[in-house]
C-alpha cells in the first residue's frame, strides 16, 4: 500500500484563473499526457471545462454545493453523493450554484482502461485507490487486504479495469 497526502501533491491553477487543481496521482503515458489522473479541483467562477480527448471523466463534489454543467445535448446539476460520467472531449461550460466549490476528478485515457468511483463506507473490496477527503489522503492498494483509517466515514473507492 502506498500512502499519499498534501506534500505528495502537486498544485497548478488554472490557465483561465478559476480555479485551482490539485494533482493527486498520475500513470503518465511517456508524451507528457497521462493514462490515469486523479485530482481535487477548487472551483472559483463559472467557465467552460478543459478538453482532453479519448478521456473519460469522472466527477464528484467534495465540499460546496455544487454546479450545473451545460453540455451541448443536455445539462446536468452535480451536488454531494453524486457520481458524474463524461467523455473529456465533451464541450462543457459550467455555472457554479451557489458560490465556490471542490471537486474530486478521476481521468483515464481509453486505451488504458476504465474506471469506476463510488462513495461508500464499507465497501472497499478490490479498490485500487480509496480517497479520504476529510483528512485529503489518497491510497494506493496493489493486491493487498483493504483496509481504512477511518471506518464509517466516507470515502471515494476507484476501481481500475486496464485493457
Amino acid at each position: 500500500m502506498k500512502r499519499f497526502s498534501a506534500k505528495d501533491f502537486k498544485e497548478m491553477p488554472w490557465k483561465n484563473g478559476g480555479g485551482i487543481t490539485t494533482e493527486l496521482f498520475r500513470i503518465p503515458d511517456g508524451d507528457g499526457g497521462f493514462l490515469l489522473r486523479i485530482s481535487r479541483a477548487r472551483v472559483e467562477k463559472d467557465g467552460p471545462f478543459s478538453f482532453f480527448p479519448d478521456v473519460d471523466r469522472k466527477l464528484l463534489i467534495l465540499e460546496g454545493e455544487g454546479c450545473r454543467l451545460i453540455f451541448p445535448y443536455k445539462e446536468e446539476v452535480l451536488q454531494k453523493g453524486r457520481v458524474l460520467e463524461f467523455k473529456g472531449e465533451d464541450s462543457i461550460d459550467c455555472k457554479l450554484l451557489k458560490g465556490p466549490f471542490v471537486d474530486f476528478n478521476i481521468m483515464i485515457a481509453r486505451k488504458y482502461g476504465e474506471a469506476k468511483a463510488t462513495i461508500s463506507s464499507s465497501d472497499f473490496q478490490n479498490a485500487q485507490y480509496i480517497y479520504h477527503p476529510r483528512t485529503e489522503t489518497l491510497f494506493q492498494f496493489e493486491n493487498e487486504e483493504v483496509r481504512v483509517d477511518f471506518p464509517g466515514e466516507e470515502h471515494i473507492i476507484i476501481k481500475i479495469q486496464e485493457k
